[in-house]
This record gives C-alpha cells, structure tokens and sequence, in this order.
C-alpha cells in the first residue's frame, strides 16, 4: 500500500534516508555473491507517523531481514531479550514519585544496527537499491538489523555493556 499509493515518493524519500543512516553507521559490507552463502532476504517496513489530530507528519521505512528464512545453527544461535514485568516498572515510578527524582526519556534511533552481530549474515538489498549493487553483490551484516531472530538479544548486550561501562 506504501508503495502503490499516493505519497510513494515521500516513503522513497525515506528508505533514502534509510540506507544513508545505515551506511554512515557502517551496517555491513557489500561482498560478492558465493555459492555457499545462505543470503537472507531483505524487505522494507514502512509507517506513517501523525500528529494527535490525525495530520501525516513523518514517513518512515525500516530496512529489514526476512528473519523468517533465518535457520539455526547456521545463521542464529541465541534469541533471548529479557523483559521488564509491570510489578518493576510500577516500583520504579512509585521511587520516583516518592523521591521527587528526574528522570530523562532515551530513544534510540536505529536502536539494533548499534549493536555489532556475532555470526556471517548475508542479506541481499532491498528493493530499489540491490539493481544498483548489481546481482552478484550482497550485504554482509557487521550490525544488526530489525528482523533478525537475534537482533534483540546483540542490542540487549550492546546496551548492558554501554551501561555497565558508564558505571550503571
């Protein structure tokens, strides 16, 4: 729908930005095909971001992994990311409230491509950029990205470790 509507350029305009971010973080390296290379697809994800009262705002697209091809033992191994329960994140609030504490929102941009991945992964490029590589060319990840199986877990460690590190 994205691409066959209306405003597809302003969706195109935002996979350029896409893959410009992940180039500038140095996602991956664009290797030759080989014939034992299990390549992975790759797929956009796009969303339309408003305003409270409903005005489009922000187009945006998310370069992929079709981690659904992923098979493990070959291109995964571990795929856990813990998980806050509410009982933690109401205790954190009460403190809060109770100590008159200030706290700061963080949101990461591009959160998993921050993380490096710890396996050989091959993508091929999405659509409209791979005709440009050339057929023989595929992505060789050295960053996550969204959709792969361990993704959550690589950026999990990347963050523990930046926290750890900062004395958290």
């Amino acid at each position: 729908m994205a691409m066959s509507g209306m405003e597809a350029d302003k969706y195109i305009e935002a996979m350029k930005e896409e893959i410009a971010n992940l180039k500038r973080m140095n996602t991956w390296d664009l290797v030759d095909r080989e014939p034992h290379m299990k390549v992975l697809k790759g797929t956009w994800a796009f969303k339309l971001k408003r305003t409270l009262d409903g005005v489009p705002y922000r187009y945006r697209s998310r370069c992929c992994v079709r981690g659904d091809q992923q098979e493990y033992g070959v291109n995964y191994f571990e795929t856990f990311a813990p998980v806050i329960q509410w009982s933690t994140i109401r205790l954190l609030l009460i403190l809060i409230l109770t100590n008159s504490w200030k706290t700061r929102v963080i949101d990461y941009t591009n959160a998993f491509p921050q993380a490096n991945i710890d396996t050989d992964i091959y993508v091929e490029m999405p659509a409209l950029f791979g005709s440009k590589m050339g057929q023989d060319k595929v992505m060789k990840l050295k960053k996550s990205l969204y959709g792969l199986k361990q993704s959550p877990r690589t950026f999990y460690q990347h963050l523990s470790k930046s926290l750890q590190n900062r004395g958290w």
